[in-house]
């Protein structure tokens, strides 16, 4: 089958409203793929409009084509409320508004949505790539990341299979927790040694 006619198909799809929404993402990503960008900027808007699983989508693909223009991007994405999302796309999104902040200049508020990454969705992989930029601006800075930070980012390692590296983590930062603190995470740091040894 042609390109051609699969935008004919993707287009007569688009007709129907339950379609719809699948069909305009083939049709905006071919629109933009071709250099029609005022077809694909429709699209997407319409898509980032509709609340749903797709409209993380629509987002991304409107932030594609805003390359080199991250105001525009902060504006976009900071005015949507997810509906219907999976925590991947929740946690993609936050992260995406992280580095746009980066680009501005504010590290302050790159840095505060990096941490509800880690925070809020410690088993997406995206957690990871926030715990890296956090630790990345903390060295910069010539500093260590909050005890707190660091219980999360050992949570986020264990999530993500490397239960080794939390146990490190977490057994590095004891020492600087207020007691009720401490005792919570020695017993998860146990529990990882104990899951470690099945």
């Amino acid at each position: 089958q042609s390109t051609e006619d699969s935008v004919r198909a993707w287009t007569v799809l688009a007709e129907d409203p339950v379609l719809r929404p699948s069909a305009l993402i083939r049709l905006a990503t071919w629109a933009q793929q071709s250099g029609y960008t005022a077809v694909a900027e429709s699209m997407w808007t319409e898509l980032a409009r509709t609340p749903g699983p797709w409209q993380w989508e629509a987002l991304r693909g409107r932030t594609d084509m805003l390359t080199g223009r991250p105001a525009w991007w902060d504006s976009m994405l900071a005015s949507v409320i997810p509906s219907g999302w999976t925590p991947l796309e929740e946690a993609a999104w936050l992260y995406r508004r992280a580095r746009i902040r980066l680009a501005l200049g504010d590290t302050t508020a790159a840095e505060a949505l990096a941490r509800r990454v880690l925070h809020d969705y410690p088993a997406t992989p995206v957690a990871l790539r926030a715990l890296a930029d956090l630790e990345t601006w903390s060295e910069t800075r010539g500093t260590m990341l909050p005890a707190q930070d660091q219980l999360e980012a050992g949570e986020a390692e264990a999530l993500a299979g490397d239960k080794r590296a939390a146990i490190r983590r977490i057994a590095s930062v004891e020492h600087r927790l207020d007691p009720e603190t401490r005792w919570s995470a020695t017993l998860r740091r146990a529990s990882l040694l104990r899951e470690l040894k099945n």
